[in-house]
Parts: structure tokens; C-alpha cells; sequence
């Protein structure tokens, strides 16, 4: 078992591993988990997943990205990934994604609790400031997730992707290191 580098309550955050890949690969084939992907339009191959680790590699070098694998604490199970993409280290900010690939996990929180320890490390040790993300307007679960992280909405952007036949709203959210903190101290203190 890999040692995880952030530890919750339940969850675990440690090095996403080439050994992950079938794993992760499954899931953006999954049509109940890729419905809320708005990357995933198609069957995707392990070699696919294979050149995305092979350029994610690159830019956690470049120090533009780093993803982690969030896995159950007990028992180290697998069950999904976030990450912080498009670091931008001059104005301290960063985009964010998570996504929980096994179901039997979803509603649990265990996607609340990653996105909480994966803000923690982006405000405190990487030092940022904002953090944003873009998620489909009718994935309400990933919503109501960031608006308990801190999130607020920004904006929409109605018919903005392509996704399943239809164009979907998109809508924008954004937390700030300041509105974040007293959060975290609550969700210490529940620890």
C-alpha cells in the first residue's frame, strides 16, 4: 500500500500510480460517472489513460498540476481523484476537479472531505489564494459539495458543453482562502 500524504477522517489522499490507471480508466468508461465529465465523449482506452499520466507527469514536474488519488483511509480502496490544474503560482490561483469513481461511495462524503484536504494543501503549503472550478449545473451532489467547501457561484454559462445529446449549463464557482478558513477550523474541530 502507497502512504497517503494527506489523511482525513475517512479519507486518505496519496500519489495518483501508474497501477491506478485501469482502475481510473473504468470509471471514465462508467456512463453513470462519465455523465458528469465534461472531458469523457468517448470510449476511452487504456493507452488513452496512459498519455494523459505520461503529460500529468510533465506538468507536476513543471509544477502546473498535482493530482491525488483519494482512497478510503481503512483500507486504502481506491475510490476516486482531485486535483489542482492550471497552478498559476504569480496570482496564486488554481483550477480544481474531483471526481469519486466508485459509486458505492458516492452521497458518503468522501468527495466533501477530499475537496476539504486537497483546499487545505492548496492554501497551506502551496500558498494560493483562489481556487475555481466549473461543474454541470444538473450535478446538484457536486455542487452542494463546493458550496460546503467555501465555493460560491460566479456565474453560468447556459448551453455551454455538449454532453449527451444536449447542451448544458455550466456554472462557475470560486472559494477564496479567507472565506475557506473558518471552515476548516470547524471541520477540524469535528475531527
Amino acid at each position: 500500500m502507497f502512504t497517503p500524504f494527506l489523511v482525513g477522517r475517512k479519507a486518505s489522499l496519496r500519489a495518483v500510480l501508474e497501477e491506478d490507471l485501469p482502475i481510473m480508466c473504468s470509471w471514465m468508461n462508467d456512463p453513470q460517472v462519465n455523465a458528469f465529465l465534461s472531458h469523457a465523449d468517448a470510449p476511452l482506452p487504456l493507452s488513452h489513460e496512459k498519455d494523459w499520466y505520461q503529460r500529468y507527469l510533465l506538468q507536476l514536474k513543471e509544477r502546473s498540476s498535482v493530482g491525488f488519488a483519494i482512497c478510503e483511509k481503512e483500507t486504502g480502496k481506491l475510490l476516486g481523484s482531485t486535483a489542482l490544474m492550471s497552478i498559476n503560482r504569480n496570482d496564486r490561483r488554481a483550477k480544481t476537479g474531483t471526481v469519486i469513481g466508485e459509486k458505492d461511495f458516492w452521497g458518503r462524503g468522501f468527495g466533501t472531505e477530499a475537496k476539504m484536504l486537497l483546499l487545505n494543501y492548496a492554501f497551506n503549503t502551496l500558498n494560493l489564494r483562489k481556487i475555481d472550478s466549473e461543474v454541470f449545473l444538473f450535478n446538484e451532489r457536486s455542487i452542494r459539495t463546493q458550496l460546503r467547501c467555501g465555493y460560491k457561484e460566479q456565474g453560468r454559462f447556459p448551453q455551454h458543453i455538449f454532453k449527451n445529446g444536449q447542451y448544458v449549463d455550466m456554472v462557475s464557482l470560486t472559494v477564496f482562502k479567507e472565506d475557506w478558513q473558518p471552515l476548516w477550523g470547524r471541520f477540524m474541530a469535528e475531527w
